[in-house]
């Protein structure tokens, strides 16, 4: 028995991949799909993670499509970004790291001129995270449920040093190029 899955249906609808392929200027693959659920913020512990500033570094460009079947209001802890124009790295405090409003307003950033989104049920909006300021889910009031899914171009900005040094603290993938080398060249 097939089942559609609506999610992939959303997210690979042409419409979609025609707005996000012209901006992207090529096809675009899912980098990330998430599920999030953003409980109710009880205590002020400070700013943690994607509540903070922040711009997604590892590529130049992406496009974020959020979407949520319930109503967001600036009660749910809605992502609210800077526009592009705002958003301009050289101010950029705590590159690549997260930065509080104070931070930003010492920047010079234009933080009263940001834009929450909101929205009904079944609405979705569209972002570059990688271009414009964002956070999200900060001391929401009220759950918020949130699909977010991250069509990016193959390329990346992650160092290849670091990557190299992942996959051997991780996997234990030693000079992984020259093995692939060696296996390359070996006589047959």
């Amino acid at each position: 028995m097939d089942v559609e899955d609506p999610v992939v249906t959303f997210i690979t609808h042409p419409r979609i991949l025609a707005i996000a392929s012209e901006y992207l200027d090529e096809l675009p693959y899912v980098q990330e799909l998430n599920f999030f659920h953003s409980p109710i913020f009880e205590e002020s512990k400070g700013l943690i993670g994607s509540q903070a500033w922040h711009l997604d570094n590892d590529k130049k460009r992406r496009l974020k499509i959020f979407y949520s079947p319930f109503e967001i209001t600036s009660q749910h802890g809605p992502t609210t970004v800077l526009s592009f124009k705002h958003s301009d790295k050289s101010k950029y405090p705590n590159y690549p790291g997260y930065f509080n409003d104070c931070d930003a307003a010492l920047a010079g950033l234009p933080i009263k001129e940001r834009v929450e989104f909101t929205t009904t049920p079944g609405e979705f909006y569209i972002a570059d995270t990688s271009k414009c300021y964002h956070f999200g889910s900060r001391n929401n009031i009220k759950h918020r449920f949130l699909l977010i899914a991250g069509l990016g171009p193959i390329e990346t900005y992650l160092s290849f040093l670091r990557t190299k040094k992942y996959l051997k603290d991780k996997y234990g993938l030693l000079d992984i190029n020259e093995k692939i080398l060696d296996v390359t060249n070996a006589p047959c």
